[in-house]
């Protein structure tokens, strides 16, 4: 899965550009809480065994925006969300 970090072209990716919104238009902010919320509902599910997400870097993905990384390969604040969840969770290495 993915979900954007910004709205607009993203010449980078696949489609192109970002679409739609989930309760604000697509930001750095409303990434993180959209990782938050779907991971945390997808690891109160023992039927789910596995969560993927497509992109890594913005450097080039498939979804607008949609890496954990930025451009330069920093973390972005849904990477450090997903590290919090993690170790509220007990599965940090």
């Amino acid at each position: 899965m993915a979900v954007s970090s910004s709205t607009g072209i993203d010449e980078n990716s696949q489609p192109a550009e970002a679409r739609g919104l989930w309760h604000a238009p697509w930001s750095e902010a409303i990434q993180a809480d959209w990782v938050e919320q779907v991971y945390t509902l997808a690891y109160s599910k023992p039927e789910i065994k596995a969560v993927s997400w497509w992109d890594l870097s913005d450097q080039a993905t498939f979804w607008p925006f949609g890496g954990l990384l930025n451009r330069e390969n920093q973390p972005k604040a849904a990477y450090y969300r997903l590290q919090g969840l993690k170790t509220a969770w007990g599965i940090n290495p």
